[in-house]
């Protein structure tokens, strides 16, 4: 029986600077711009209370 809280919680990278050119990266690495950090700083207070099982993530450094 799975518990109730069991779920998937998708984030994705913050604003990077080739977004913000207008550019969509794929598969290139773009650092976060600061509207990117901020954007990541919100995410990490909206999940700071959750007791996660696992968690996942690349290793570009837009998601760092």
């Amino acid at each position: 029986m799975q518990n109730s809280n069991d779920g998937l919680i998708y984030f994705r990278h913050g604003e990077t600077d080739l977004n913000a050119r207008g550019f969509f990266q794929g598969l290139l690495d773009s650092p976060l711009t600061e509207f990117g950090r901020s954007q990541a700083i919100e995410a990490r207070t909206k999940i700071a209370n959750i007791n996660f099982y696992a968690a996942y993530c690349s290793e570009t450094i837009r998601a760092e």
